[in-house]
Order: structure tokens, then sequence, then C-alpha cells
């Protein structure tokens, strides 16, 4: 049995930087301007403009030497570029979000690097390594701090996820491989008779641990190398190509100023190899995504291969570009020879027989993979084939996730550990009520919509219906800014407008809750309007908030600005008193970083909910529920802030129903019964229509279902009562009231759990590469993502056989021992955000609201992105189509058969 963790580790905030949990580690240089990220990706007009593989290179020589320019930027300020802006914009959301600045840095560090560059010892790589990251965030921090990766992955393997062998209290000795975007770390750690690593006498530190510079961008250049060969034009010198090639790491980064000192032709070779390089990293992920088995000896006939354009004439700026496949056949045969053989193997295998000596015989009993390159899959069976003698008796672990954020998980275990302090509290400023706003233009009726942010300084803050600041916003970094929102009203107020700023309710005639009296501005008579109208709030150092509404935006640069009357803003800002430590904990990652965030505060609550077995069981239901149901329960178990729970519980409680109510509404549309028109009263999805719904379903056929079955004890007592109680007192907090009794925990656990049964033996996704059988007429196949967790990408992954041909975006709950696939579309579906940047994967949407009559029907993203409204005319008719359709009559589905899936060979 596994033991309970010691901290809701899995609930320690990731700050999103860019709206994401992980961004590339990249540097854009244009036009005197620099980005990193995911905004230097979009600002790219080509991938020889970008700069990246720098991390590595901090490490080659002194920090004092590499600051100096030669003849360009340096290695070390593009390293500080992208640091700087990724730790300002970190340290910006966790301000906005109301929580103190961490006064302290844990960074992840590779271990002592060898086969890098011959001019330096280990040691000296390492000693570089850290004063050029001291020198980077000196004075941002009153503590700069450092962790070998490995240890990282450890913790998070051990309290991350609660793998039951390594959770176990008992002695281990643990064999860690990180295998990243720079380099493969390799440690062996030997834990204490609890499960903890051993902090003192001889295993004081990891035994025979090492670091090379092999990771995913050396797996770039081995298949970038080979494709550029086959495309090379007659007439080019291959010998010339290779000394390039041999002086290219020297120039990777170099900017256009340090490029005008060498060769034409070399430069040229340097941006189009730049060019190469990006292409190739997106080919390894798509063929990587269609392997449809990692087995050495599989025939990959049937997987897909991918195009990249190779440059014919490399020294030319001005070359042609041509075609070349990439064979998922080739991509093995280079990782298991070129990178495994002979790059980590020679490494590994003295790494073992030195520790030995150290173990005294005792053998390794697990092996823990993480990094973004231990998602190819070909690592673990090279494993077993090349190292069975040596670990022979031990287990690969391997977890069902992104690999790329573990070691920025496990650095949220270390902080937790290495700084909680009992019974220290936690001192930042909060706001203690919402700000509300409702807008009554023309004496139409008051309104409370939808803010958009319009201001940098409101990203990362979270908000409902109605709601402008949450109320655990922190104003001290807002004070003096102008805060912008836009939003759409029903009627544009042509004539006048009122407006009332209200405290935590949406109430107008609750005139104890409104923050201002005087409520109505006149319009001018020359205004214009476009599809919106903006608020504007400037917040001053005594705490009044001067209020604009602006009229005319977008619409041929007109514009009114209409002043309403200053209010003081419902704040309190903590103590000034010595608080807490806080921490950020960074992942500074070759190809990807990202970050964390602790506070003692935080780590109190969350280990007082360790002890309470209904939080322990809401985070074991957090890998094993469909994502749209995870991703609202992992943010609710995250927060601390009473404000936040609510707000992500309520979230939750409506993502769970909503999975469950719509498996039940899709199978009571498929049992042949006479067509109705259930779902015509079902105008938005909350809870109460989400519940009563399920509820109609299950008394009208629930005794035929075969996908749903499991879902009619909730329709039955003790289930009925309590989910009847919870959902009439969500719908009091949705209207600003106070919800009695509702313990969000104990009822999420409860749904959670009938949820999970639900989805026993069945899998909900997606298809993905579908496409005809080789020499058959009817057959298709391609792979199955089980889209289970909290977050993109999938990697538990079947291969399909089948009759049907599916789309990517069409959403099914698939019986594997049936071979049957229940259809969710059209209240379920994934990527239809046409805004989305094609650096980002596709999210799904949930059926949310109609609006206008039926003019309009509006799908809401799993996570935090903007809604998608669909129009009958409009880009997405069809989705509008098939979900209109449903409103007018309940439609008759057919059950997919022939359905044949089996997991993905690791073997």
């Amino acid at each position: 049995m596994s033991q309970a963790k010691e901290l809701f580790i899995n609930s320690v905030r990731q700050v999103r930087v860019q709206a994401n949990s992980v961004i590339p580690t990249v540097v854009l240089y244009k036009d005197k301007r620099s980005w990193v990220g995911f905004d230097a990706l979009e600002n790219s007009d080509q991938a020889s403009e970008l700069r990246e593989d720098f991390k590595i290179q901090i490490g080659n020589d002194d920090p004092v030497k590499l600051a100096q320019l030669k003849g360009g930027r340096s290695t070390l300020g593009i390293a500080k570029d992208f640091m700087d802006a990724v730790v300002a914009q970190a340290l910006a959301t966790i301000r906005r979000q109301g929580y103190e600045a961490p006064s302290r840095i844990l960074v992840a560090e590779p271990l002592s690097l060898v086969g890098g560059s011959d001019r330096i010892t280990h040691d000296d790589w390492l000693k570089n390594y850290r004063g050029s990251i001291r020198r980077i965030l000196a004075g941002k921090f009153a503590e700069i701090d450092f962790m070998p990766e490995p240890f990282a992955v450890f913790q998070y393997y051990r309290y991350g996820v609660k793998h039951p062998l390594v959770a176990q209290r008992t002695k281990h000795i643990a064999l860690v491989f990180d295998f990243g975007g720079g380099t493969f770390d390799a440690s062996i750690i030997e834990t204490t008779i609890a499960g903890d690593i051993s902090q003192s006498g001889r295993n004081s530190k990891p035994l025979a641990a090492l670091s090379v510079p092999v990771g995913g961008f050396v797996i770039n250049n081995a298949i970038a190398r080979e494709l550029l060969f086959r495309g090379l034009d007659r007439s080019v010198d291959k010998p010339a190509v290779m000394r390039a090639l041999d002086a290219f790491p020297q120039l990777k980064n170099a900017d256009e100023e340090s490029l005008a000192l060498v060769r034409s032709d070399h430069a040229a070779f340097v941006r189009n190899y730049r060019r190469v390089l990006r292409s190739v990293e997106q080919a390894k992920l798509t063929v990587s995504s269609g392997v449809t088995s990692w087995k050495l000896d599989a025939n990959l006939s049937a997987s897909p291969a991918c195009v990249v354009d190779i440059p014919q004439k490399p020294f030319q700026d001005s070359t042609p570009w041509v075609p070349i496949r990439f064979e998922p056949t080739e991509f093995r045969t280079i990782f298991s020879d070129r990178i495994w053989k002979q790059k980590l193997l020679p490494e590994i295998l003295p790494i073992l027989k030195r520790a030995e000596q150290e173990l005294g015989g005792r053998p390794i009993s697990i092996v823990l993979l993480s990094g973004g390159s231990s998602n190819i899959g070909w690592l673990k069976p090279l494993i077993e084939r090349d190292l069975a003698g040596q670990l022979g008796q031990a287990e690969i672990l391997e977890l069902s996730e992104n690999f790329q954020e573990i070691v920025s998980k496990g650095l949220a275990v270390e902080c937790a550990r290495r700084y909680y302090t009992e019974g220290q509290g936690d001192f930042r400023a909060v706001t203690y009520n919402r700000l509300c706003l409702g807008l009554n233009p023309n004496n139409h009726g008051v309104e409370f919509k939808k803010f958009a942010p319009d201001s940098p300084e409101l990203e990362g803050i979270d908000s409902d219906l109605g709601v402008l600041l949450p109320s655990s916003t922190s104003l001290r970094s807002l004070v003096n800014r102008p805060l912008r929102w836009k939003v759409r009203l029903s009627k544009a107020p042509t004539q006048s407008l009122e407006y009332y700023f209200m405290r935590s309710s949406f109430d107008p005639a609750e005139v104890g809750a409104r923050h201002n009296l005087d409520s109505r501005v006149s319009t001018p008579k020359d205004a214009v309007f476009g599809s919106g109208i903006g608020v504007e709030l400037l917040v001053r150092d005594d705490g009044t908030a001067e209020p604009t509404f602006i009229y005319g935006r977008g619409s041929q640069g007109q514009q009114s600005v209409v002043k309403g009357r200053p209010f003081y803003v419902d704040m309190t800002f903590a103590a000034e008193e010595a608080g807490e430590e806080t921490y950020l904990g960074f992942d500074f990652g070759t190809s990807t970083s990202s970050l964390c965030y602790v506070n003692a505060g935080d780590i109190k609550t969350y280990a007082d909910r360790a002890m309470d077995r209904t939080w322990m069981g809401l985070s074991d239901l957090i890998d094993v529920l469909p994502y749209p149901a995870a991703y609202p329960l992992a943010r609710f178990l995250s927060e601390t802030a009473l404000e936040q729970m609510d707000r992500w519980g309520r979230e939750a409680l409506e993502a769970a129903l909503g999975v469950a109510s719509y498996i039940a509404y899709a199978e009571h549309c498929t049992l042949g019964g006479p067509q109705g028109t259930l779902f015509k009263s079902f105008r938005k999805r909350s809870a109460g229509p989400l519940w009563d719904m399920l509820k109609r379903c299950a008394s009208l056929n629930g005794a035929k279902w075969e996908f749903a079955k499991e879902l009619l004890v909730l329709t039955q007592e003790p289930y009925l009562a309590e989910l009847n109680h919870a959902v009439s007192q969500l719908a009091q907090a949705k209207h600003g009231k106070r919800a009695d009794g509702l313990d969000y925990a104990r009822v999420l656990e409860r749904i959670g759990n009938v949820l999970a049964k639900t989805l026993n033996g069945k899998l909900f996704g997606y298809f993905e590469d579908a496409r005809r059988k080789p020499f058959s007429m009817n057959m298709f196949q391609g792979i199955f993502r089980n889209a289970r967790g909290v977050a993109p990408p999938f990697i538990d992954v079947y291969e399909y056989e089948g009759l049907e041909y599916f789309p990517q975006e069409f959403v099914f709950l698939l019986d594997v021992e049936r071979g049957a696939g229940l259809p969710l579309f059209p209240l379920l579906v994934r990527g239809i955000d046409q805004a989305r940047s094609h650096h980002e994967e596709p999210d799904f949407f949930v059926y949310d609201i109609v609006r206008q009559d039926g003019k309009e029907i509006a799908f809401k993203a799993v996570q935090e992105k903007n809604e998608v409204s669909l129009r009958p005319n409009g880009a997405l008719g069809e989705l509008f189509s098939a979900t209109d359709a449903l409103l007018q009559q309940d439609p008759r589905l057919t059950v997919v058969t022939g359905i044949k899936v089996r997991t993905r060979s690791l073997e």
C-alpha cells in the first residue's frame, strides 16, 4: 500500500509565463528589440533568426570572459537576456496574483560535465556555470542556490506523483536518467529507510554521477547532417560542408554583426543550417508522435514520415530548397546507433562500474526517467537490452505525462522540504472582496458581462463574469497604472451608461455592497461604437479609484472618453513586517524552461491537507480523470486563498458534471428511442442544467446504458441528496451569495471517484494520423490518444485499426473490450481556436452557452483561454449547425463499432 505524501507537492504552483507552464529557451533579436520564448517564435520571420542551445556554453569559460563582447552579443549576454525576461515576467505574474515576490531562487543544474570543451576540467565547467547564473541573477534575490537535476527528478517521483515503488518507506538504490535538450544526466541515489535521499555520511551526494552534453539538440544535429547530405546539389564540395559543420558550434548563436566578420559563404551556411535544425526539431516531434511501436525490431512502415526542407547550396543565402523525407526507421537507426551506442552507453557503463564499489554489491532497484528526450520511447528498450547485466533486478519507471515538467516540479518539492518552517504565517496583501461591475446601457437593463483584460498589468489575473478584480488581487504593483478591460454589451450605450461597482455582489439594489452611488454618465453626441467598449480604472496611492469608459475603440481611430466618479477600492494591505521567505524554482533548460513558486503559507496548507483522506483522494484522481475534468481539479488543489478555491471549486464541479452529463446524453441518443427535445432547454453549461440533464437521461433509459452505466449511482442516494444540495449552493455562490455548507473537496472526491470508475476500461480522447491501411480498400489505421491528466501533450497512446476515418477534432469515449466508440461531438471538440499559435497544443473545448436567441453559440476552452463564439455563416459554421441541431431536436447517434485499439508497445 502506498504511503501518504508528506506534502501536496503536485499542487504547488507552476508559474505560467506567456500563458504556458513550459516555454521554449529561445531569444530573438530584431529591429533593436528582443523577445524570448513563444514571443520569439511568433515574431521571427525565419528560424535562422532565433538564438538557442546556449545553456551549456555559459559554463565553457569564466563569466567575466564570456561577458566580453567579441564583435557582437556574447553567449552570456544571450543567456542573460533570456533569464532576465523570463524572471521578470514570472515575478510580474506572481505579484499580479497577489503573492509576495520570492526572496530566494533555486536553479536546477547539470552535474559535473564530461565530454564537453577540452579547455576546461569538469569542476571548472560547473564553477563557471554557477558563476554565470549568479552574475545573471545578481541583485534580484537574497539567495541564489542550485540543485542537481537528478535530485529534483527523484523528489518528484517520490513526493509529486507518489509512484508506488518510490513512495514506499523502504531503502532504494535509484538510478536517475535525465535526458533533456542539452545534457544527459545520470546519477545513482541512495535513500534512507524512509525513502528520502540520504543527507549524511558517505551518501551525502550522488554516487558516480555525471552529465554529458548530449540531448535533444545533439539528436537534431545528427538528423540534420544526414538529411543535409542527401539534399546537396552535386556541385557542392562535401568536404567543405564537413568543415562548416565542424565550425558551426562556435557560430550557431552569432548575430549579424559577428557573422559579418567571417566569410560570406560560412555566414550563409550558419543561417541556412539554423533553419534546418529548427525544421528538424518539429519533424522529430511529429515522427515520434506517430510511431506505433517502440520495439527495436518493430515494422515502422505504417508509421508516418515527415518532410524537411534542405538547402541544395547551403553556402548561398539564395539557395534553392528541396524537400527530403525523414522516415521513422531512419530516426530509430540514428537514435540507436549514433546517440545511444556512440555517445551515451560508453559513458553510462563506467558509472555503473564505479558504483559497484560504492554500493558494496547492493543492486540498483529502480531506474527513473526524466527530460524531454526521454519521450523518445526507444530509450527504455535500449536500456533493457544493453544494460541487462547491470540492471537485471531494477524496474524502469515511466510516467504518463510530459517529461519536460518533472525537474521544475521536483524543484517545488525541494523548495518545500528545504525551506518550510512550521507555524509561519502567510503575509501578503490581498483584496478581501471581489470588485464587480454591472453596466446598464440606455436603461436596457443591468448586465454583468465577461471583462477581457486589455493591459499587460492584468495578465495572469483570473476573473469570472462581472468581476474586474478577484479578492486575492494585490494592488501594490498596480497603483498609478491605468488598468484596462474590454467588454461587449448587448446594446451600445448610445445615450447613457449606468455603472455599478460592487463588493462581491451582482445586485445593484444591495446599497451596502455598492462602491459608487453616483452611477450614470451621458454619452457624447459624436461618439461612435465598435464591437465593444473599454473600461479603465486608475487606482491612486490613497486607494481612490478613477473609472473611465472608452467608446469607439478600433472604429477608424475615433474614440470618446467618458470619466465616471471616483470611489475607494475595498482593499487591505498586510503589515510591513518580515514575513516568511518565498521561493522561485527555475528549471533553466536547454530547449525548454519552466518555473515554480512556493511560500511557507501554502506549504502549511498543503501539509495539513496531506493528513486529510479526502484531499489525498483528490490528488490521486488528477492523473486518471479525463483532461476536461482533471485540469480544473488540479487548479482547485493548487489554491489556498478562499476566493480562488471557490472559483476553481466551482469550475471543477461544473467540469466533472459536464463530462458526466455529456457522456450520459450521448449514450441516451444512441439507444434508438423516439427523438425528443431533451437538449432544447439546455441553453447554458452550468451546474444546475448539467445536473438536471444527467438525472433526466438516467430516468428515461439509464437501465440500458453501457458506456455510462456507472454514472447511475450519482442519481441514487446518498449521492442524490448530496449533489442536489451542492448544485443549489453553487447557484447561490454564482449570484454573489454565500454558499452554505458546500464542501467542494468532499463533493469533488465523490463525483470524481464515480467518473474514474466510469472510465475504467475505457479511453477518452481522439484519433490521430488516421489513414487507409496499405493494400486495403476499407480499413483505416492510426493512433488514439488517451487524454487523461492535467495537460497535453498526452503520451498514453494506442494503436488503432477500424472501418472508419475520424478527424482529430472529434472526441470519443472508447470501450476497449467491446471495441465500441461513443462520439461526443459536438459537445466536446478539439482545436477550434482560430487565433491559436501554431506552436501551442490544440486545447479541448466544451459546449457552453447560447446567446442572441440562438444566433451565437459559445464553446469554452478547458484552460484559461478566450471562448470561441460560433455563428451560422462563420468559419466554424459546420460546428454551429451540428450544435444548433441538438437545440432543435435530440439526434439519433450511432455507436462506432469494429474499433481495435491496443497499447502502443514500449518494448
